[in-house]
């Protein structure tokens, strides 16, 4: 009794390898998302904390010369 069905074809385990690509992706760009939402809120809440704190330089002035 020879069944297709029992031996996994090179285009199901192509279409698997590709999944695990795609999922691999997926995951990564999640957990980039994830990182990046953390350290934005994170800065934020720096921010929130020293005006609670009635201070007047809360956010670091860039003096960096442009155009020059």
């Amino acid at each position: 009794m020879a069944d297709g069905a029992s031996e996994p074809s090179q285009h199901d385990e192509d279409a698997s390898v590709t999944r695990a690509y795609y999922t691999l992706a997926f995951v990564a760009i999640i957990v980039i998302v994830g990182w990046w939402l953390a350290d934005s809120f994170s800065e934020h809440n720096q921010r929130l904390e020293c005006l609670a704190a009635h201070r007047h330089n809360c956010v670091p002035l860039d003096t960096s010369e442009r155009g020059h």
